[in-house]
């Protein structure tokens, strides 16, 4: 199963800006499932994803942008960005849908 996991802050405007609209992007796809991840939660609590996040997404002074979207494949991160606007989010999407696409053959 795929999945598109957003981390985000309660007081981040883009991740209010995205609400709904991202989980949208996915919802008649039986082949993707959305999780929503609060930053404040997911920084304390150990886990892959959170460790990737940590070595991929924090800059030199310990903050984070957000929002946060990762792609996982049955718990293995494959691609992630921090989104702008929800073209960031369907580009994400996208390029793991073509990558896919072409490690089928």
């Amino acid at each position: 199963m795929i999945t598109l996991n957003k981390i985000y802050a309660t007081d981040c405007e883009v991740c209010a800006s995205l609400k709904d609209r991202d989980a949208a992007l996915i919802k008649d796809r039986e082949d993707y499932d959305f999780a929503e991840h609060d930053l404040e939660v997911f920084g304390a609590q150990p886990s892959r994803l959170r460790d990737y996040v940590v070595n991929y997404h924090v800059d030199e002074e310990g903050m984070v942008e957000l929002p946060v979207y990762a792609i996982t494949e049955n718990g293995r991160i494959q691609a992630s960005t921090v989104a702008k606007d929800i073209e960031d989010v369907r580009a994400l999407v996208t390029a793991w849908d073509q990558y896919k696409q072409q490690a089928a053959g």
